[in-house]
């Protein structure tokens, strides 16, 4: 005879409520919009502004959110034209405020987005138009904005992809609660409160993994570059320089009792804040919203020893600040230095960080993603070659983004896949790289895109923004990282040669 099986804790749970369930269906709550708003502005998600504006207006938060609408518009306007003027910096500032306030209505990122063409900033602008067909994938100009984004990047996942599930809509309303005993609503909230609060941890568990380091990012998604180094440089340039930095004289003077009253007031108004500033603790971490919601939402400033590790000690320099202008002692004097140390190092950091961004390694690996990006394409995959070469010897390093190094080269290959394909045969393209010592004795890299057609193309069709499938979007990426691009004759057996020339990165 076998022995009784043992009934687990979960077995007991399942019975339980599956007894309180018994002859009571519990109410339906309606949804509340306003959280569902928020969790989507949190996510960065591109259409948390239609949540924000379509709040009922007799919602409890539906004022305080159109109110915060309206105000981080004018942050948002005012961005625009300081962008259209070239004032990077002061862009950065009113998007940021507003971005403190509120989502962004998406009719901006088009207008953005055109900014950044006349940059040459493509893959940015190509980001932009995503985020505008993803919130309005039905609007009256999404068409137009489509055939815009196709210019910069044919294969873009919105252009193929299905449309993003729409958020979640409010239920109706619940329907009348049956009576239900006592006792039964006990143990329903008893076995409610364990699950929940399993769920809870496991939720807790799930988004600490989730969220990654700086680093990690960096070495994960190369597409964020442009935006990490621009991100990292405001943060080091306007806050660890400009407020931590330009105090720290001063701050050494009050560590040692010999700052005058004046130069006290001065630190305090770098750290503590003032007039048109935020305390600098509170300016920090308005900094890490901006990285987290710039980087869609992955980095995680408790996933980064670093930026925790500066957080830590811009709060112990502002906490120093009014003690040690009324009493000296040696050990809140080592926790300064102690502190300002950390920041040193942070600084150092990031300084690393984003040196080692803007440097791209032109080797086979890249070259084969280019080939393998362009003949996934539709049109250039439905080309028949008779050969597509790549010769490349060592790895050479330029300071390109790669992300960005890899547009210019798809569309120079497109171009040349496109061409050959309207030729007659043979049908060949190459991609070859050359290291020339140039008679100032700096080394140059030419990456050259070869290929058989015998259509004609000259610099000014290059320069000329309408002409190709984004060719002519390629000279001002170059022009921006200081190289240059020629058209030469081919090498033998091919007609012409598209060269890209970048100087060598030292200390690679």
């Amino acid at each position: 005879m076998r022995p009784p099986r043992r009934v687990g804790p979960s077995t007991w749970l399942l019975a339980l409520a599956l007894q309180v369930g018994v002859g009571c269906e519990p109410a339906r709550t309606p949804v509340d919009p306003w959280p569902v708003a928020q969790e989507a502005f949190a996510r960065n998600d591109p259409r948390a502004f239609e949540l924000w504006s379509t709040l009922p207006s007799d919602h409890p938060a539906g004022a305080a959110a159109r109110r915060r609408l309206a105000q981080a518009d004018t942050h948002y306007q005012e961005g625009i034209r300081r962008l259209a003027a070239e004032d990077d910096d002061g862009a950065y500032r009113e998007i940021r405020r507003g971005l403190d306030d509120a989502p962004m209505d998406p009719g901006y990122y088009p207008i953005i987005a055109r900014l950044y063409v006349g940059r040459g900033n493509d893959a940015e602008a190509a980001r932009l138009f995503e985020r505008y067909l993803r919130a309005r994938p039905r609007a009256s100009d999404a068409d137009a904005v489509r055939e815009e984004l196709r210019m910069l990047s044919p294969g873009a996942s919105i252009l193929t992809d299905s449309p993003l599930p729409p958020p979640p809509a409010a239920e109706p309303a619940a329907r009348e609660t049956p009576d239900v005993p006592l006792g039964a609503w006990v143990a329903l909230g008893v076995l409610s409160g364990l699950l929940l609060a399993f769920a809870g941890a496991r939720l807790v568990s799930w988004l600490r993994r989730r969220g990654v380091s700086l680093a990690r990012l960096v070495r994960e998604q190369p597409e964020l570059h442009p935006a990490i180094a621009y991100l990292v440089g405001s943060l080091r340039h306007e806050l660890l320089k400009h407020r931590v930095g330009a105090a720290r004289e001063v701050l050494n003077l009050l560590g040692d009792g010999e700052s005058s009253p004046a130069q006290r007031a001065f630190l305090e108004s770098r750290l503590l804040g003032g007039s048109g500033s935020l305390p600098l603790a509170q300016a920090f971490d308005a900094y890490l919203r901006a990285f987290e919601r710039a980087l869609g939402g992955r980095f995680d400033v408790r996933s980064d020893h670093s930026f925790r590790a500066a957080r830590d000690a811009i709060r112990v320099i502002v906490d120093l600040t009014p003690t040690l202008a009324t009493r000296h002692t040696p050990r809140r004097v080592r926790r300064l230095r102690a502190a300002h140390a950390a920041l040193d190092a942070f600084d150092t950091s990031l300084k690393e960080l984003v040196d080692g961004l803007i440097r791209t390694d032109v080797d086979s690996a890249l070259l084969q993603q280019v080939v393998t990006e362009v003949r996934q394409e539709y049109a250039p995959g439905a080309v028949e070659l008779d050969s597509l070469d790549v010769e490349v010897g060592e790895p050479i390093a330029v300071e390109v983004f790669r992300v960005d190094l890899v547009l210019v080269l798809k569309n120079i290959l497109r171009n040349a896949v496109l061409a050959v394909g309207r030729a007659p045969a043979p049908r060949r393209v190459r991609l070859g790289v050359h290291v020339a010592l140039e008679v100032t004795g700096e080394e140059t890299v030419h990456i050259a895109i070869s290929d058989t057609s015998d259509a004609p193309l000259t610099l000014a069709m290059i320069r000329d923004r309408e002409f190709g499938r984004g060719l002519g979007l390629v000279s001002a990426a170059v022009d921006r990282y200081g190289g240059a691009i020629s058209i030469e004759p081919g090498p033998a057996g091919y007609v012409k040669s598209v060269v890209v020339s970048f100087p060598c990165a030292y200390n690679a």
